[in-house]
């Protein structure tokens, strides 16, 4: 924007920049993106950011957007709950619109979530020599085991089905790794116990047949919703 001397302001409902990758993968290495092969998210971010700054724009981090106006005179008004502004032209990039992570509902995973819990892994560090659990079976999954692997003290990949939904290359990169697979299991309770470590009681499908497995933290990895139905309020709609 900037290179055309044009005034231009960027706003966004997160605290920091990076959207979904920013937020929810910043340690997992991305593969898919040319001339950066293994950066981390972290580190796709803070190339995005460099780039930007070579012709900054006015960043309003932390605000979201609740409406957008076109007014009679073509341009439009944009009200946050923290001010307004005005702008001649809108570029709306929200992707899918604001996301959440399948929880894992089992009774007492809230209490320990941000503890023994989490849906993503901030920093790899904060599993180094633990026993982790993951529970899910797609890419993300399966790049957070591998991703794991050399710092953690074990991991268990647990999958209610036999067969994994991620590349192949990754598939097979999983069966040769020191990951522990227990599948085809789904977990039914969890036990916080004294030491606070957790203690998960696993159902074998189409069978009888429980297990139990006790680590020290978990990262579910079943997916997440999106929804832009904030959108669908704005009087642009």
């Amino acid at each position: 924007m900037c290179l055309h001397e044009l005034d231009a302001q960027l706003i966004e409902s997160l605290p920091q920049l990076g959207g979904q990758v920013g937020a929810l993968y910043p340690e997992k290495q991305v593969w898919d993106v040319a001339g950066m092969p293994g950066a981390t998210g972290h580190d796709l971010i803070a190339k995005l950011e460099e780039q930007m700054a070579v012709s900054p724009i006015d960043q309003f981090l932390g605000e979201t957007v609740e409406d957008v106006i076109k007014e009679d005179d073509g341009t439009f008004t944009i009200k946050s709950a923290k001010r307004v502004s005005r702008s001649r032209a809108v570029i709306i990039a929200l992707g899918n619109g604001a996301f959440t992570p399948r929880k894992l509902a089992l009774e007492g995973a809230a209490e320990i979530e941000g503890k023994q819990l989490s849906y993503f892994v901030n920093h790899k560090a904060d599993y180094a020599d633990k026993r982790v659990a993951i529970l899910g079976g797609g890419d993300s999954a399966i790049d957070i085991a591998l991703m794991l692997e050399p710092v953690a003290k074990e991991v268990h990949l647990v999958h209610r089905r036999d067969q994994f939904r991620g590349l192949e290359h990754t598939v097979t990169q999983l069966k040769q790794s020191s990951v522990q697979l227990d599948t085809p299991f789904l977990p039914r309770a969890l036990t916080v116990e004294d030491d606070e470590t957790v203690t998960l009681d696993l159902k074998k499908m189409r069978s009888d047949d429980e297990a139990q497995l006790n680590v020290d933290k978990i990262v579910v990895n079943y997916g997440f919703t999106s929804n832009n139905a904030a959108l669908n309020q704005w009087s642009l709609t």
